[in-house]
């Protein structure tokens, strides 16, 4: 039998010593490597959150875009309905308006209708667990493809006369010269190919030193002609009219709308009030050769599928609102007359599809604001010798589609020019309600609202 030899002294167990040792380091490796995948863990889900709200902030800056971009109001304060969407706790937009007749120096509209000329700051907050973001940044705002939003839209460039053709030119005598006696404000659109499309802006007067912008692509004429056409075959109503010696009226009330359109179109066998003048008088849906008070209530849109012509010096139109809790609202839809030839001297006339030959006038007291559409001409012009205290003034509240214009305003020694003008801060938010009515010819390819990013402006916080 052989004996186990004697251990060390000091030795006897160390091997036990040395496995609780590792056992040990173990342990503290393992409690360490759990620290650390667990710091990990919440570093890893604190990044997610951050870039979630990073996220969320960005897609709610463009959500802004779109709520306040809605039709018909466009209202900044739409502004605040992107909160509580996709961990939006907070959202604004607004605009530095300059001084009205309420503010006397600029102020920040947070809630009024979006002024598309002007830069939209936008600013929105967003929480995704502990994590939070802000970000703020400008866009230019626009509308792109609205004829009915400038005071101007056409195919071609308008004819502006500067004398009356009677006379032969280039220096007429005072009754005949019209120099300058247009007044525009607002802006134009029309298709400029060359530079001499646009020489007409300079026979014309700009009272203001931000009206004139001429907008040199153009825009869409709508087809004005098929929707007259089709609303005159439709449900529409007749306008009163009423004819005593030497004058006219027209009511159109459409007060029965309750602020939406109604439509009116006079029937055959009412057409004709004046002449004859060679049958040319049987080639328009409407002709009238008296002194004309429109009287309008509500939204009324005439529409003339053959055009409409108030016919000589004495057919002046004056636009009168009857009142209500609406606005008063004409727009004119028409088409090309049938063949308006008058001959000697052989003039073809038969472009035209509105025609006031002795001028428009808007009630400043009861005004009404106008609209004339057609894909073909408008002529407005005023008399060789107009009554004392006449006026041709439409006080903020015109606009004209057309494919062609064709405008003559007073005499220079006439106290009172012509003044075709529009107030888009009346007017936008207005065409924007008419459009969505349907009140207004659909625009071919709709329109489109565009909000571009101001270079420099995003800032995160």
């Amino acid at each position: 039998m052989t004996r186990r030899p004697e251990l060390a002294a000091g030795a006897r167990g160390f091997v036990l010593v040395g496995v609780v040792m590792l056992i040990l380091a173990l342990t503290i490796l393992g409690l360490s490597l759990y620290g650390l995948s667990s710091y990990e863990a919440q570093f890893l889900y604190g990044s997610l959150d951050h870039e979630q709200a990073v996220a969320h902030a960005q897609g709610g800056l463009y959500l802004v875009d779109a709520l306040i971009s809605a039709p018909p109001n466009y209202l900044l304060s739409a502004a605040g309905q992107a909160k509580n969407v996709e961990g939006i706790t907070y959202a604004c937009a607004w605009q530095i308006k300059p001084p009205d007749g309420t503010h006397v120096s600029a102020w920040v509209d947070t809630a009024g209708a979006i002024s598309w000329s002007d830069t939209v700051h936008v600013e929105v907050h967003t929480a995704s667990s502990n994590e939070t973001f802000a970000v703020q940044a400008q866009f230019l705002p626009r509308q792109n493809n609205n004829p009915y939003k400038r005071l101007l839209t056409l195919e071609s460039p308008p004819v502006v006369k500067s004398y009356d053709d009677i006379y032969g030119g280039p220096h007429p005598p005072p009754q005949y010269d019209r120099t300058l006696t247009v007044h525009l404000s607002g802006d134009v659109w029309q298709r400029v190919v060359a530079s001499s499309d646009s020489l007409w802006t300079s026979l014309v007067t700009w009272p203001r030193p931000d009206d004139g912008r001429l907008v040199a692509t153009g825009g869409t004429i709508p087809d004005a002609t098929t929707f007259a056409t089709t609303k005159a075959s439709g449900p529409a109503s007749d306008p009163v009219g009423s004819y005593p010696p030497g004058s006219a009226t027209l009511t159109f009330d459409a007060s029965a709308g309750n602020g939406n359109p109604v439509f009116f179109y006079v029937p055959p066998g009412e057409q004709i009030h004046g002449g004859p003048y060679d049958g040319r008088e049987n080639k328009y849906s409407y002709f009238c050769d008296e002194q004309t008070t429109i009287r309008v209530a509500g939204t009324a849109v005439w529409v003339l599928p053959h055009g409409v012509r108030f016919n000589g010096n004495s057919a002046h139109v004056i636009a009168r609102s009857m009142g209500g809790p609406n606005p008063a609202v004409l727009v004119i839809v028409a088409g090309q007359n049938l063949g308006d030839i008058e001959s000697p001297p052989l003039q073809n006339y038969t472009a035209n599809a509105i025609w006031f030959e002795g001028g428009i006038d808007v009630d400043e007291d009861d005004p009404v604001k106008v609209f004339l559409i057609t894909d073909h001409s408008i002529r407005i012009e005023t008399p060789d010798f107009p009554p004392s205290g006449l006026d041709f003034d439409t006080h903020g509240g015109f606009c004209a589609v057309a494919e062609s214009l064709w405008v003559m305003g007073p005499p220079t020694y006439y106290p009172k020019p012509m003044r075709l003008t529009r107030d888009a801060t009346v007017m936008d938010p207005l065409t924007d309600q008419l459009y969505s009515a349907g009140a207004l010819p659909p625009v071919t390819g709709g329109i489109t609202n565009a909000f571009t990013l101001v270079p420099g402006s995003w800032r995160e916080h």
